[in-house]
């Protein structure tokens, strides 16, 4: 699984050479000789990684090498990340829009003149010293890694097929795993004939579990007896059986488990022999980048309903996803989940309206399976009130991933994050809570310390009490600067976040469900260029989007884009003209436009990655003030604005409420373009008095009409509709 970390790698510095190379911002002057050694050592290394992975299971000393190699490539990572985001912000600030600045002589030549506590570009020459040195400290580690290798005579990597993930995972949008096994006569026959009642009274009795069958409950005698110590006690051969293939084709993998007294998962044998054998076999036939993804999942607690875009944003944010030829992070995000799923490592599945996956579970012993993996990197913690955090837990290893959960009454530990060694590598720090509370200190030295994180999540759970949220956020979140997600939902103290964490250049998604009281993003939120998810729902005091947002080219998901007439520093209609890459959007504020110019100037018509709509013809209080903006007439204000914004070609899901229009409500054209529409959602329409022809709409699945107040009678406009729910 080494490998997966390595490919990465070898990419980006490749990218990063050829980029520092041939454009005008040089920030690591005589890279090119570091850089190749270190490609040079890293080929090497992965040449033998495979017979190296699968040799660390009874060779310790095998074990202890590739833990070297993974702590190795984490810390260039890091450093790769520095390299990349220091580049990004002199782009982002100008430096190179001059063609004649070259930064790395500019630098020089003004720190010779100022002692550098005075010297404003002191501090950029600092940290080009700085990565470079730490890509030299990286290759010497690199150097002794390759060198010890030699010892352990490893085989020469033979590159296996099942590495090519695309030749894998068809998509599962539509099955239904209750009828997918195709062989029900069979599956019936094994389970009459091996499944016991598991009585004391019967000697040697055999137990099958059809792991990988689409998840089969809690329900069954195998879970049953994995978790009773009294029950293991009684069964002296299990049958296990396995199911590789979620089709017709199915083979039985039998194993006979010797070691379910010690239940100690950290025993590979038992693991080998034991439960896992068939969650094993899969596994090991997975390509190496999906296995980093399907033990990521242990930081979910177990029965936890697993959202898939969720999921997807965390797997970004780690780097596990990288973009290959037309495919993006997200695609492949896809690609990945229903690899495992199909493999059945998911099951539970709930769907939208649409019939797409958006929800999954784990089996228990899926779970544990994912945690016997990544047992040495993650680590699951529980505090209960009057308990504290122990921190020896931390200081045997090297954490990389924490999730922590504090039930009602406790408090959030703050010494340990400057104090533990073993978490100042920290990539993914998940806080879950009923009840916590921050002291004044507790986040500013969080985030001094875990300068390493890629997701940090400060989530509380519906019932929160207030006294207990976060009431700011420090301006010191600045120093998170691998930070690619973070997730404040529920946090309905904070009313702003600060302009800081507009350098936050890496950041990918940024969540703000829930918070109720925030009234404004920082306005310099158009640094965040790689920004492609701003969840921003039931956010009602939230005035405006700032202008900048019109800037993140990336973005595909923006839950509610708020425009807010007469805010002078506000984004309007016109700012969605550049983000061509949206997916999904909801405009509130339409209720307080006038110019029905600058609706127009959005270019909807041309967002043909736009698939869900919401148009909201509300106006945005500030206080009890409403927006400035239009007052008379709006029931032809709002008939201009709907027409001028023009419908997107490929939409599947439109909602549009408290629309005032009365005249035929909507142009006919408006609606009848949308040859796609599966889900139509009409609320609020004080005025209308007719509806338009919705029965012309045959892609037309769903229909929600509710409100219509005015309406005097329905005719023909609903008498061809059909199959609708």
């Amino acid at each position: 699984m080494v490998d997966a970390f390595i490919s990465p790698l070898l990419q980006q510095l490749t990218s990063m050479a050829v980029e520092e190379a041939k454009e005008q911002v040089r920030l690591v002057t005589g890279v090119g000789k570091e850089v190749e050694k270190l490609t040079s050592n890293l080929r090497a290394i992965q040449a033998v990684l495979h017979d190296a992975e699968k040799r660390q299971v009874k060779d310790e000393t095998v074990k202890l090498w590739l833990d070297q190699l993974r702590d190795a490539c984490y810390d260039m990572e890091d450093v790769l990340g520095e390299w990349s985001t220091a580049r990004l912000k002199l782009q982002i600030d100008g430096v190179d829009d001059d063609p004649e600045n070259d930064v790395l002589v500019c630098l020089e030549k003004v720190c010779s003149f100022f002692p550098p506590a005075s010297c404003f570009g002191c501090k950029q020459l600092v940290l080009r010293r700085d990565i470079a040195l730490k890509i030299k400290e990286i290759n010497e580690t690199l150097d002794n890694i390759d060198k010890q290798k030699a010892m352990f005579r490893f085989a020469a990597n033979v590159i296996k097929s099942t590495e090519r993930a695309d030749q894998r995972g068809p998509s599962i949008s539509s099955i239904d795993v209750s009828e997918i096994f195709g062989r029900p006569k069979e599956k019936k026959e094994l389970v009459d004939r091996l499944l016991c009642e598991g009585s004391k009274e019967q000697k040697g009795p055999c137990i099958i579990s059809l792991v990988g069958m689409g998840g089969i409950g809690k329900t069954t005698l195998a879970q049953f007896a994995y978790n009773n110590d009294d029950v293991k006690k009684h069964f002296d051969e299990r049958i296990w059986v396995c199911v590789s293939e979620p089709f017709d084709e199915f083979r039985i993998a039998r194993a006979v488990i010797e070691a379910l007294k010690s239940g100690d998962a950290s025993n590979f044998e038992a693991i080998e022999k034991g439960l896992l054998a068939p969650l094993l076999l899969s596994y090991n036939e997975l390509p190496s980048k999906v296995k980093r993804c399907f033990s990521y999942c242990a930081v979910f607690p177990k029965d936890y309903g697993i959202r898939k875009h969720k999921l997807i944003e965390l797997w970004m944010a780690q780097g596990y996803l990288s973009e290959k030829g037309a495919k993006e992070m997200e695609d492949i995000g896809e690609e990945y989940f229903n690899i495992l799923a199909s493999r059945s490592f998911f099951q539970d599945f709930d769907k939208g309206d649409d019939g797409e996956i958006y929800k999954c579970k784990m089996h228990d012993i899926v779970h544990d399976f994912a945690q016997y993996l990544c047992r040495n990197e993650c680590l699951a913690v529980e505090i209960h009130s009057g308990e504290e955090l122990a921190i020896s837990s931390f200081e045997e290893k090297k954490i990389l991933h924490l999730p922590l959960t504090l039930r009602r009454g406790a408090s959030v530990p703050i010494s340990i994050w400057g104090n533990v060694t073993g978490l100042r590598g920290l990539r993914s720090l998940l806080v879950k809570s009923d009840e916590y509370s921050w002291s004044s200190e507790g986040l500013p030295q969080l985030f001094e310390k875990l300068t390493c994180l890629r997701a940090l999540e400060l989530q509380v759970r519906e019932s929160w009490p207030r006294n207990s949220l976060i009431k700011e956020i420090p301006t010191n979140i600045e120093k998170l600067l691998h930070l690619k997600y973070l997730n404040l939902k529920g946090q309905k103290k904070i009313e702003n976040l600060p302009e800081t964490l507009c350098e936050l250049y890496n950041l990918e998604c940024l969540n703000v469900d829930d918070c109720q009281n925030l009234r404004e993003l920082p306005r310099g939120i158009g640094k965040l260029r790689k920004l492609m998810y701003l969840h921003n729902e039931d956010t009602g005091c939230l005035r405006y989007l700032p202008a900048g947002i019109g800037e993140l080219i990336r973005l595909r998901r923006v839950r509610e884009f708020v425009v807010g007439g007469g805010y002078d520093r506000a984004c309007s209609l016109g700012s969605l003209k550049k983000l061509n890459f949206l997916q999904q959007c909801g405009i509130r504020g339409l209720g307080g436009v006038s110019d029905a110019g600058e609706a127009a100037r959005a270019e909807l018509e041309k967002k043909k990655y736009l698939l869900k709509l919401g148009l909201h013809f509300d106006r945005i209080r500030d206080g009890d003030e409403e927006q400035a903006g239009r007052r008379e007439n709006e029931e032809d204000e709002d008939e201009r604005l709907l027409e001028a914004l023009g419908p997107p070609p490929n939409l599947k899901n439109l909602g549009i409420d408290e629309y005032r229009g009365r005249r035929n409500v909507v142009p006919k054209n408006w609606f009848m373009s949308l040859t796609n529409l599966r889900d139509l959602s009409l609320f609020w329409w004080s005025n209308c008095e007719h509806l338009p022809p919705l029965g012309k709409l045959k892609s037309l699945e769903s229909l929600l009409i509710y409100g219509m107040q005015s309406v005097k009678r329905v005719g023909n406009e609903l008498s061809e509709v059909r199959g609708c729910n």
